[in-house]
């Protein structure tokens, strides 16, 4: 008897704990919070940086129904401006791209703008301007 009352306080004494564990896994998961859509959604223009020219000016449409266009354009390069479409996700102020020809780029939401970050959705470390403005 004394052995079966050892073994059913300690698997209370388990449940308990896996619940506690359980509960403060969902708390931490409900700080991370997405900013509304309405929030990020419009318009965004900024000079990104070029390896190989002065700059690249970039817009970027943010659309209510989660659709982009991506719009940039070299300076000083001829040619047509690049732009892709698609559409994109929100996730802990972060903003995915993701185009129809397999285009990825990621945005921190920092305020009421954006700045680029690396695929792995990390700052990039530069003194340059990554940020685009909301108009």
């Amino acid at each position: 008897m004394k052995s079966l009352t050892t073994t059913f306080l300690g698997l209370a004494l388990l449940a308990s704990v896996a619940s506690c564990k359980k509960s403060t896994e969902q708390n931490e998961a409900q700080t991370i919070q997405t900013p509304p859509l309405s929030n990020c959604n419009g318009t965004f223009q900024g000079v990104l940086p070029c390896a190989d020219c002065a700059g690249i000016d970039t817009t970027l449409t943010l659309n209510l129904d989660q659709t982009f266009q991506f719009v940039t354009a070299y300076q000083g390069k001829p040619g047509k401006p690049f732009e892709e479409t698609g559409t994109f996700t929100i996730e802990a102020d972060v903003v995915t791209l993701n185009g129809k020809s397999g285009f990825t780029k990621k945005f921190g939401i920092e305020g009421r703008n954006l700045v680029e970050l690396d695929l792995e959705g990390k700052k990039i470390e530069t003194q340059a301007n990554v940020t685009l403005f909301k108009m």
